[in-house]
Formats: C-alpha cells, structure tokens, sequence
C-alpha cells in the first residue's frame, strides 16, 4: 500500500516526497533484520534451498525443514542459525503473499527488500516463490491455516405480526424474525423489534458512510 502525504510547497532543488510504509510493517521485524546479517555467512546455493524448504513447509510438507537443516547445518553454521533464517524467509514470504497481487507489483516487493538489506542473489529466489506458481497453493494453505472468527453463510428473515396477547385483545405489532447461519455450523434464531431494526438500518448506514469517507482520504490510497 503507497501512502501519498503532501508537504505544502516543494523546494525547487528537491523532488516531492512519497512515503510508503514496507509489506513487512512500518518497522522492519527483528527476525529479519537478524536473517539479514546471518545470510552473509552462507554461501549463496544455501538461499535457495532454504527457500525451497520455506515454500514446501507452507505448503504442508513439514519434513522440508528437516531435511534442508540437515542438507546444510554444519559446525560453522549451527541449528539456532538456521532457525533465524528459515522463520525469517518464512515471514517475508507469508507477509507478501498476503499482499494484493495487483497492486504489490514484483518491483515494490523487490525494493522493500533490498531496503530490509536481504542480499540480491535471495531477492531472486524469493521473488520467484512469491511470484510463481506455487503462490496460489501456499495463499489457500495459509487462509486454512489462519485462526478467524465464523463466517455469514445465510442470513433468513421475516415478519410476523402479534394480533393478539393475554393481556391485549387487539395488538398488531409487528416483529422481524431472524435466523442466522455461520460458516462453522451454527444456527442462531432472534426476534428483533421494528425500532431495533430502524436503529440498526442507521447505525450499518453510518459505518458504511464513515468507512467511504476513510477510503476517500489521500494517505489511503493505493499506487500501481
């Protein structure tokens, strides 16, 4: 995402400013500024079977990381190392793929990283995984994995009108009758009054137009 700010008047000896705010977090996460510094002490084939291993990992096969730390841990380059790094390719990965696609364009992504100060031979490799055709895969793989509250399957409503109680012979008061369907199965039923609904129609009415006048904002807007 690519926040526009203004800066009033511009110097005629300096270009207008454009803020953005990196696909990891406004502040580069300590796990990968930790892998940065290690990535330097390993040779450069040992990115891409990190890499690899991260990919497969995300995809399920969950012996891919025993058996790369097997594949590449020696005495000069020990297991917590190796740990650093697979988290650190892994939340990079993880983080970008949670990016829109249309938008997070391969040269964005490629930037971020080299701003991260991950070495260029990785950037590649990570930019093929991110970019490739295991992405749709490792997207469905983490949307399964990721704990969220139920979904609205169906929502059900009518009106039932009350024309008559114990207490009053004639009432003609009507009522809405709901019945609630999540995506885990669940089903609520709810009766909710015709001045309830009125104050619900408003309040939805009222975030939906606060929500359109953020959206509208120039620091929210998004750059190709």
């Amino acid at each position: 995402m690519t926040s526009k700010v203004g800066h009033g008047t511009t110097p005629a000896n300096k270009a207008a400013v454009t803020e953005r705010t990196l696909f990891a977090g406004y502040k580069v996460p300590d796990e990968i500024s930790k892998m940065a510094k290690l990535l330097k002490k390993i040779d450069h084939s040992d990115y891409r079977k990190i890499i690899v291993a991260v990919v497969k990992d995300i995809q399920g096969d969950s012996s891919s990381y025993h058996k790369a730390l097997k594949e590449i841990q020696s005495e000069e380059f020990p297991i917590d190392n190796f740990n650093i790094i697979f988290a650190g390719f892994k939340l990079l990965i993880t983080s970008s793929i949670g990016m829109p696609e249309a938008s997070f364009k391969s040269e964005t992504f490629e930037a971020d990283m080299q701003q991260m100060r991950i070495p260029d031979e990785a950037i590649s490799y990570l930019r093929d995984a991110v970019y490739g055709s295991r992405r749709k895969r490792m997207e469905s793989e983490i949307l399964n994995n990721t704990c969220r509250f139920p979904r609205c399957q169906s929502l059900r409503w009518r009106v039932d009108v009350t024309i008559s109680t114990s207490m009053i012979s004639r009432s003609l008061v009507p009522s809405l009758m709901f019945e609630l369907t999540l995506s885990n199965g669940k089903i609520f039923t709810f009766e909710v009054s015709v001045a309830k609904f009125h104050e619900l129609r408003y309040n939805i009415a009222k975030v939906l137009k606060e929500m359109n006048s953020v959206e509208n904002k120039s620091i929210l807007k998004i750059k190709d």
